[in-house]
């Protein structure tokens, strides 16, 4: 049933793990007509337990943060509270994510470099209608429908792939040095080399060139200006 906003707030919540990107969203957010921020957090588990004391109409949230990420935080969202708009905004919105993202049953999803004037027209049409038809998300719908299990997504020749694969090849092939990896996964050198290491020998290569090819050839990445899939 769609939902006629009149005088009421639309209520939102914003996750991330990045503290001045989530700052700036929620500043940008107070300052518009029909919305009130009612909290922001720095991970799916931290939101959880703001909406205990306070539920939001809309929820926007990163996908990558630690704690708990938004994969498994939409996950325990819709068990708890299925009517809750879920807006999802990522730098690493591709082919794959896209298609999962729609299996879980979120409203909508951005690329992470958006305009201000995109988030406000997705948190209206969410709460309106509970959608917000981009091309991101028409895409994914028509995805996940021809391959609900991601079967030549996620897992072309029998390989499957992790979100912590998918977003270290992007990364990579962006050119982050070992210190920056650190910095995204909270890990050590050694732990991202060892993951560039089993990355190799599960795609069944002999070296990352292997590895970036495999992504090129099954849309992780693209060749154009060497930007990826947003």
């Amino acid at each position: 049933m769609k939902k006629t906003i009149t005088s009421h707030k639309i209520k939102v919540a914003i996750v991330d793990d990045m503290l001045e990107f989530r700052k700036h969203i929620v500043r940008q957010l107070k300052d518009k007509d029909g919305i009130s921020v009612i909290h922001d957090s720095a991970n799916g588990l931290k939101a959880i337990e703001g909406m205990k004391y306070n539920k939001p109409d809309v929820v926007l949230t990163d996908l990558f943060m630690p704690v708990m990420d938004g994969f498994e935080f939409i996950s325990r969202i819709n068990k708890t509270n299925p009517d809750l708009k879920i807006l999802v905004y990522s730098a690493y919105l591709n082919k794959m994510t896209n298609a999962k993202l729609a299996g879980c049953g979120v409203c909508g999803f951005l690329d992470k470099d958006f305009e201000m004037t995109e988030v406000f027209k997705a948190i209206f049409e969410a709460y309106k209608t509970g959608h917000y038809l981009n091309q991101y998300y028409t895409q994914a719908i028509i995805d996940f429908v021809k391959d609900p299990k991601m079967i030549g997504f996620l897992m072309p020749d029998n390989i499957t792939l992790t979100d912590d694969d998918i977003k270290l090849i992007i990364l990579l092939w962006d050119e982050l040095t070992n210190e920056e990896l650190t910095t995204e996964f909270r890990n050590s050198v050694r732990s991202n080399q060892q993951h560039v290491h089993d990355l190799i020998v599960k795609i069944k290569c002999k070296r990352i060139a292997g590895v970036f090819k495999y992504a090129l050839n099954n849309g992780i990445i693209s060749s154009k200006d060497k930007h990826l899939y947003f």
